[in-house]
This record gives structure tokens, sequence and C-alpha cells, in this order.
């Protein structure tokens, strides 16, 4: 077969949704922009499901920090790509390891773009490692108990800068309203402060 007579955007339609490694195309606030079948298998999430999240929504808290950190140097231009293995949430709550290789799509401009995202399922190796322990089912966004306190250093409470969820001290995360309610029996509402109404007024 003479793949120069494919036309081409069909060529990577193909390879997108029929091949056997999972692709992301990841937006510069981390949010997925496309995603192939073999990444909702994987993940266990529905296109739709994904394209609402961002990769940080699914990905353990232990983990979080070296991929972002990674990702914001990518689309810096301090790095071409970058290879990690991590741990992603499934739906269903149960973990999958992975092995992630992304690089940096630009325009003509060289102003980054998206990130390509190849995600390759390596649960069984990892269990293997382990003496064939799978990875224990764990939700790393459920309710803290109400005995568990946040994690501190010092006079500083830890909260995630991007998704503002608090960690509590077994190094799992909840909604900062949640960790507000249980602490001091109080409830939230949302409303828009004079500066930030002014912000939007000028938009």
């Amino acid at each position: 077969m003479n793949i120069q007579r494919w036309d081409r955007e069909r060529l990577f339609e193909r390879i997108f949704q029929e091949g056997n490694v999972g692709i992301a195309l990841v937006g510069l606030d981390f949010t997925f922009l496309e995603v192939n079948p073999r990444l909702c298998e994987i993940t266990g999430y529905s296109s739709e499901e994904l394209r609402d999240r961002k990769f940080i929504d699914i990905t353990h808290p232990d983990d979080i920090h070296t991929d972002v950190q990674l990702a914001d140097q990518l689309f810096r231009g301090m790095r071409k790509n970058y290879q990690i293995e991590k741990r992603y949430f499934k739906k269903n709550g149960e973990i999958v390891w992975i092995y992630l290789s992304a690089s940096v799509i630009r325009n003509e401009a060289d102003e980054p773009l998206f990130a390509l995202s190849m995600i390759t399922d390596i649960t069984a190796i990892k269990n293997s490692e382990n003496g064939g322990a799978p990875a224990v089912p764990h939700n790393p966004y459920r309710e803290l108990p109400e005995s568990e306190p946040a994690e501190t250093f010092g006079d500083f409470l830890n909260v995630c800068s991007w998704c503002t969820k608090v960690r509590g001290t077994d190094s799992r995360w909840r909604r900062f309203e949640d960790w507000i309610k249980k602490t001091f029996q109080v409830s939230t509402t949302h409303g828009i402060c004079p500066g930030c109404e002014a912000k939007q007024r000028n938009l």
C-alpha cells in the first residue's frame, strides 16, 4: 500500500481512532480537548466526560505536582517533551498506572497551542513488580472523615493552587467548601467581590 496516496486527514483520523495507545490533546489550562477511544478504555470515562475535565482531576494527588511542573515547563518552552510514569484514577475509583509521553504543538509564531499526550497502560507491569498484587481501588476526592485534620505547614493550609482542594494529613483531597463546612460547621455561598466585579465589567 502506498501511504502517500492516503489523504493525510483520513490517515491521522484512523490512527487516532483505532490506535492501541491512548491519545489526548491537552490545552494550556490542562483541559482535555480531544481524546481517543483507547484513552476512554484506560480511564473508564466517556470522551464527553474527559473533555469536561483537566488531567489533574483524574491524576493521583501524589503525582500531580511533578506532572503539572513538567507540563508547565513544556508550554513555557523550557523542554520539547517529557515522559513520566504516573497514576490515574479510573471512573470506578480503581488505580491505573500509565506511561505518559507528551510533546507540545506550536503555531507558526512558535506559540504553544496544546500538548500531544500518548498514554500507555502499564498497570500489569507495575502489578508484576509488586508480586502480582493489584492497585487498591481508592477515590482520592472522597470526603475526609470529620476527625481528619487538614495538612498544614506551620501556619499555612495546604490548598491545591489549581482546583483549591484541601489536602488532609492522609494525603487525600477534598473540596475547600466541604472542609469549611465540616471544620467550622457553616455553609458557604458564592458571590462576587467588588474587585472581580470590576474586572468582569471591563472584559
